[in-house]
């Protein structure tokens, strides 16, 4: 009898550190996924003070005479008294909107589907050096 007794206190003392064990895992599990939310708030928090500080020095170029004077001269098409202006026109293949990427460079070969701009410039100097 004192054999089960003891055989019964050991399970049971194994179960009680068990469930400590389950206890702490599922506290370190919800502490790392805590503070992978903090990290990405963070990171949102960075790119949001980035961004005011971007609009605040935007407002600040608003207010300012040469952006009311650049304005004038290309909204209005004003101009600085005793200035003259040339326009000059665009040939065809100066335009901009023509412009666009050789179909050769559009897709890289040996990838599935990837685009060679999308391509980071580390892997393309390596297939460069390496003759990939």
């Amino acid at each position: 009898m004192a054999k089960n007794k003891l055989w019964f206190l050991n399970v049971l003392v194994l179960l009680f550190v068990a469930y400590l064990l389950f206890l702490c895992y599922k506290a370190i599990a919800s502490n790392y996924k805590t503070t992978a939310r903090i990290n990405v708030l963070e990171e949102e928090i960075s790119l949001a003070n980035e961004e005011k500080e971007f609009m605040e020095a935007l407002n600040l170029y608003y207010g300012t005479n040469t952006f009311r004077e650049l304005e004038a001269r290309r909204k209005l098409g004003l101009k600085l008294p005793d200035e003259q202006v040339v326009r000059v026109p665009l040939r065809e293949e100066e335009k901009l909107s023509d412009i666009s990427v050789p179909t050769s460079l559009a897709k890289s070969k040996g990838e599935e589907g990837g685009s060679f701009m999308q391509e980071a410039n580390s892997r393309k100097w390596l297939r460069f050096v390496l003759r990939i």
